[in-house]
């Protein structure tokens, strides 16, 4: 399944690219979760459904579609689009949005392998203060050898929606064993993290660089 990616380093730039159920899920998160189910049992399969397709789909209050179009976070081959966002347009109306919902309510369907693959969530959710969140935890869990020489590697992993996280590997190596099991096991120790914010999807895939040169521990 799909899932919004979110990449930063760990000196300070955040980057938004774009499951489980977490206990006590928000409201937006909640919607999000049953109108993802509805379009799953009610979306006609096609054979060109658009892989890694990101469609942003326009909700009124009473949840009739005003709007289907291709989404900034998209990352689907251009051909894939039409396809994805025919398969919307054959839904005039989902559930209707919670009182408190933003108005408009821009939704994100990211299709994933198959049509009953795909992830919905607010299209709008900021994460800027929850990766600074993650982050910050990451970070006073990084702990690199202290004779290695200036370098980076980057982690992978899931952040699921109540906070804990799956698929962690190295998604580049620096070349060094030692810091890049230290990168891992920074990971790993400041996991859990914080439930994802409220419209989030079911998880956000993560992209952290660490800058062995930006963290040396000071002696």
């Amino acid at each position: 399944m799909r899932s919004k990616l979110i990449f930063f380093v760990v000196t300070g730039s955040i980057f938004l690219y774009s499951a489980s159920s977490a206990e006590a899920l928000g409201p937006m998160s909640e919607y999000c979760r049953a109108v993802e189910t509805q379009l799953k049992k009610t979306c006609k399969p096609s054979p060109e459904f658009g892989k890694g397709a990101g469609i942003d789909v326009e909700v009124d209050a009473s949840g009739k579609i005003d709007a289907v179009r291709v989404s900034k976070f998209n990352e689907g081959q251009q051909a894939g689009l039409e396809p994805a966002m025919a398969i919307l347009k054959t839904v005039p109306k989902i559930i209707a949005p919670p009182a408190s919902a933003p108005k408009p309510l821009w939704l994100l369907v990211e299709f994933g392998d198959n049509l009953e693959d795909f992830d919905v969530g607010w299209r709008d959710v900021d994460y800027a203060g929850y990766m600074q969140n993650v982050q910050s935890k990451v970070k006073s869990c990084w702990n690199p050898p202290r004779k290695a020489p200036t370098n980076r590697c980057a982690l992978a992993f899931r952040i699921h929606d109540d906070g804990r996280i799956s698929d962690l590997r190295l998604a580049t190596k620096s070349g060094i064993n030692e810091v890049d099991q230290a990168a891992l096991a920074a990971a790993t120790r400041a996991a859990p993290f914080p439930a994802l914010p409220d419209g989030s999807p079911e998880h956000v895939f993560i992209l952290f660089s660490l800058d062995f040169n930006q963290h040396t521990r000071r002696f």
